[in-house]
């Protein structure tokens, strides 16, 4: 049953839903983040990963942030998007996305598994590229603000791993949040973690955690501030070392663009 306040935002938001229409198998945890919990889920019968808030977020002020920026996510279509369903609206939400098989780090941090091959790293990162091209290109550019391998999901495709970019909508609700969000700092631009007049925040501050995320990946090292040029280094492919150094640049200005980044991985 639709208490009011549900009712009236389904008829103005499409993707509001209600906890009864979703299954969570709470003994299928795929992972926590800074601001929830997913689990393995199902909705109208199709398996989907279902993110539980954690309530320590939750007041009526992060409640609207929250519904405001799924509103944002909702709107955001891209094959290299991580799809948005739907969400509850009630003192817990729920939010439901497509389901992958993995993300970037659990693949990166397998020991089982070999390392990624050049031309898998090369798709993985245009893939990530894309989609973050299509958000700052949008009328009103939308910054990220939390690019890691934790929010980089992957899908086996044919011979090689494609990748989603997930938590597109609400990585500003978190960062406005209560919630220490120090756990990904380690990917962050300069500007990010320094409030400093002559480096503003912009759509700049992806470019260099894209940077680092693609450092990571092609040495399969935590990130770490201290030793970025060590790591750096130690990438053997030059062209994405090259594209990663132009990356993390200190100052935004210096950085390349996602449209530019993807010219150095369409074309070596």
């Amino acid at each position: 049953m639709l208490t009011s306040h549900e009712q009236e935002l389904r008829e103005m938001r499409d993707w509001v839903i209600t906890g009864d229409e979703i299954e969570i198998r709470r003994d299928q945890r795929l992972g926590e983040g800074a601001w929830g919990i997913v689990y393995r889920g199902k909705f109208q019968g199709c398996d989907v990963a279902v993110k539980e808030i954690h309530p320590i977020i939750m007041s009526d002020r992060n409640r609207q942030l929250f519904e405001r920026e799924v509103d944002i996510a909702s709107r955001c279509r891209h094959p290299c998007l991580l799809q948005f369903i739907g969400a509850t609206t009630g003192e817990r939400p729920l939010l439901v996305t497509e389901i992958m098989e993995c993300s970037l780090r659990a693949r990166l941090y397998d020991q089982t598994d070999p390392l990624l091959s050049d031309p898998e790293i090369t798709t993985i990162a245009l893939d990530v590229a894309k989609a973050l091209n299509y958000l700052h290109q949008k009328r009103d550019p939308i910054i990220h603000h939390d690019i890691s391998s934790g929010n980089v999901l992957l899908r086996r495709q044919g011979d090689r791993w494609r990748a989603k970019v997930s938590d597109y909508g609400t990585a500003n609700f978190v960062r406005q949040s209560s919630i220490n969000y120090a756990g990904n700092a380690v990917y962050c631009a300069p500007e990010s973690v320094h409030e400093d007049p002559s480096k503003p925040i912009s759509c700049k501050v992806d470019v260099y955690s894209f940077g680092v995320l693609l450092c990571e990946t092609c040495t399969r090292q935590e990130p770490n501030p201290q030793q970025r040029r060590r790591q750096i280094d130690m990438i053997r492919n030059d062209m994405f070392k090259n594209l990663v150094r132009n990356c993390v640049k200190e100052y935004p200005g210096m950085r390349l663009d996602m449209g530019s980044v993807i010219q150095e991985l369409e074309n070596p």
